[in-house]
């Protein structure tokens, strides 16, 4: 697997890009490299700018789930889970209410644009 999408991946972060969309003939392999590429270092960087331990966040959006936190062989994201339960506080509490909820992406980044900011207030 070429790791140029990788890096691509990584300039976009450090950007702040806020949406990104990679086309894979296998997602789970290309979740699980984003996973381990981009946490790690991103987390220490930001683990060293705020000086508390930091854990991204990675949620993923597919129209059969819609959005969840990222959950592969090498990265189960307690910080995902934090997330999506802020972001669906008030709106729906069942995982099948939060599928039904997100299933349209235009409804989904809506719902993005509302969450309160993170901790770092980003």
């Amino acid at each position: 697997m070429s790791t140029t999408w990788l890096a691509d991946w990584q300039r976009a972060r450090l950007k702040a890009v806020p949406l990104v969309a990679i086309t894979s003939p296998d997602p789970g392999a290309t979740l699980d490299a984003l996973a381990k590429a981009d946490t790690s270092a991103f987390d220490r960087a930001a683990t060293r700018f705020v000086g508390v331990p930091v854990q991204t966040a990675l949620l993923r959006w597919d129209i059969i789930s819609g959005l969840t936190p990222q959950v592969t062989p090498s990265y189960s994201s307690a910080a995902g889970r934090v997330a999506t339960n802020v972001i669906f506080d008030g709106v729906a509490d069942s995982d099948a209410d939060r599928a039904s909820a997100t299933a349209s992406l235009p409804t989904t980044l809506e719902l993005l644009r509302k969450a309160p900011p993170g901790p770092s207030g980003s």
